[in-house]
Formats: C-alpha cells, sequence, structure tokens
C-alpha cells in the first residue's frame, strides 16, 4: 500500500506535465498562425491535388510575396493565403502562380498551367 503512493503521485505529476506540454502546444499553433497569416481582412483557401507537396505551393506564395500557411482538413490538404487586397482581387494572381508551381520541391516549375481550385469554388 505504501508503495502505491509514489506511484500514484508519479502518475499524476506525469498527467500534469502532459496537460501543461499539451496547452502550451496549442497556444504556439495558434500564435504561430497569427504569426505567419498576420490579421487578414480577407484569405483565399486553396486545395491541394493529391500529390502534391503543399510546401510547393507555401514556397512559390512566398516567393510572389504571399504569406500562407499549409493545413489538413478532413476533406484533404489546403493552403491558406493571406490576401493583401480583397480576395477577389487576388484570387487570379494566386492562381496564375500555383498553376505553375510544382509538384515537388525537387522539380522544375509546370510546362502546362493546371487547374488551381479555391474552396469556396
Amino acid at each position: 500500500m505504501q508503495a502505491a503512493i509514489p506511484v500514484l503521485i508519479l502518475i499524476l505529476v506525469a498527467v500534469a506535465v502532459v496537460a501543461v506540454v499539451g496547452a502550451g502546444a496549442r497556444h504556439l499553433s495558434r500564435r504561430r498562425r497569427v504569426e505567419v497569416l498576420g490579421s487578414p481582412t480577407e484569405t483565399l483557401r486553396v486545395l491541394v491535388p493529391i500529390g502534391t507537396d503543399p510546401a510547393v505551393y507555401v514556397a512559390a506564395l512566398r516567393h510572389s510575396g504571399y504569406e500562407s500557411l499549409a493545413r489538413m482538413t478532413p476533406g484533404g490538404e489546403e493552403v491558406v493565403v493571406n490576401c493583401h487586397q480583397a480576395a477577389d482581387r487576388e484570387r487570379e494572381r494566386v492562381r496564375a502562380v500555383l498553376a505553375v508551381a510544382p509538384t515537388d520541391l525537387e522539380s522544375e516549375p509546370a510546362e502546362e498551367p493546371r487547374v488551381v481550385r479555391f474552396r469556396d469554388e
């Protein structure tokens, strides 16, 4: 019985540490999202096609002056793009940037522009 008390205390301490680390990770994730996306007036959500590395989209957008963030959703991967102006004004420029982006970080830009779909289309 006396040996069970230190084990119980260790288990409670471990649970407390996991809870604190989890809360900290969620806070950092939210903070990072705000740092990357800022507090934009509007964003565009681009669907990432199967077989395309979302990091390629993020890199291509950064090269063109856009801040973006890749994230996994129940419907697949998407890239959230922070718009400098109204989303409708930025949509075609973002589409043009991503239409020729390579499919992975080692590939060359696409020779033929591909279809780029936004979440709201």
